[in-house]
Parts: structure tokens; C-alpha cells; sequence
């Protein structure tokens, strides 16, 4: 029998289906229980095809997003110290977040 035609892309699916339900599609979560999920019938000597990719939305980045060279340096002026100054700039210049930065 073909891979493709085996019942565990049913259950895959069908546990997939499952997690969405209860609330679990976010992020890693979802991912990591599939793993688990496939662990369980590789433990058992249980050929697996290879994984479903399923569609998951990706947040992505528009060029609006990103602040323009002028708008850091209008950030700049609102900056009461050097130390502000050049944190803004590390961030800018380095593509960090206030949390790496702090």
C-alpha cells in the first residue's frame, strides 16, 4: 500500500482538526503536539509519510511597517539623553527590539 493511501494521514488530519477545535492552533503548541503525535506510531514501528504541511498564516511585514530614516531621526529629537540617542540608534541600525536591547 502507498503511503499516501494509509489511515495515519487520516488520524493526522483528524487529530489536527482536533487541536483547532480545542483552541490549540497557536503558534508551537500545535506543532509540538503533532510531533508527539507522530512519535507515538514511529515508536510502535510504524512507517509515517512525511508530514503534512498544513496552511498557517504568517504575519508579514510591510514596508509601512518599517520605520523610514527620517522617522528615526524625528525619534531622535524626542530623545532627552545620549544614552536615549543611542539606544534608538543601536535599534535602528542593528534591527533590535527594546526587550534585546534593555
Amino acid at each position: 500500500m502507498d503511503l499516501s493511501e494509509r489511515k495515519v494521514n487520516t488520524y493526522q488530519l483528524l487529530y489536527n482538526n482536533f487541536l483547532e477545535r480545542k483552541g490549540n492552533s497557536e503558534g508551537g503548541v500545535k506543532k509540538h503536539k503533532i510531533v508527539y503525535f507522530r512519535a507515538l506510531f514511529k515508536e510502535y514501528g510504524i512507517k509515517m509519510p512525511r508530514m503534512i504541511k498544513y496552511n498557517t498564516s504568517i504575519r508579514r511585514t510591510r514596508i509601512k511597517d518599517i520605520p523610514s530614516w527620517d522617522d528615526i531621526n524625528r525619534s531622535l529629537g524626542f530623545c532627552k539623553s545620549n544614552r536615549d540617542k543611542v539606544l534608538v540608534s543601536l535599534m535602528a541600525t542593528w534591527d533590535m527590539r527594546g526587550e534585546e536591547i534593555l
